[in-house]
């Protein structure tokens, strides 16, 4: 799947600061030998320069799960803080793009009744 725009239908832009919310139930329905991968492009298609070298963040990321299995991703210029930078895929300043993958997808992807979650705007963050 490829995302141009927020869960609202505005563009994806990295004046503002976005999460992706998987419930425990929700998560990218991949085999085990499997793994999923959400990759930042800018607006023509290329992966985005960024300080910490970060162009995608997945399942074979050391990302944080939260104890009831849910999964917060943040998307932004700004770090979402030390204790959220694991899970924190940076933007561009301009419109981006961002693109899932899932290798060796299981049924649910396959038959098209899984879909990721919309990206939203994140509470309490301001925009730039």
């Amino acid at each position: 799947p490829i995302g141009r725009f927020d869960g609202e239908g505005h563009p994806l832009n990295g004046a503002n600061s976005y999460v992706m919310h998987f419930g425990a139930a929700d998560l990218p329905p991949v085999a085990s030998e499997g793994f999923w991968s959400l990759t930042m492009y800018d607006s023509g298609y290329f992966l985005v320069p960024n300080r910490i070298g970060r162009y995608s963040i997945g399942s074979n990321d050391d990302i944080a799960v939260s104890p009831d299995g849910s999964l917060d991703l943040y998307i932004g210029t700004e770090s979402p803080g030390p204790e959220r930078d694991a899970n924190w895929l940076p933007a561009p300043d301009g419109d981006f793009v961002l693109m899932m993958r899932l290798y060796c997808p299981e049924e649910p992807a396959l038959e098209g009744t899984w879909a990721p979650p919309a990206v939203r705007t994140r509470e309490g963050a301001s925009a730039r």
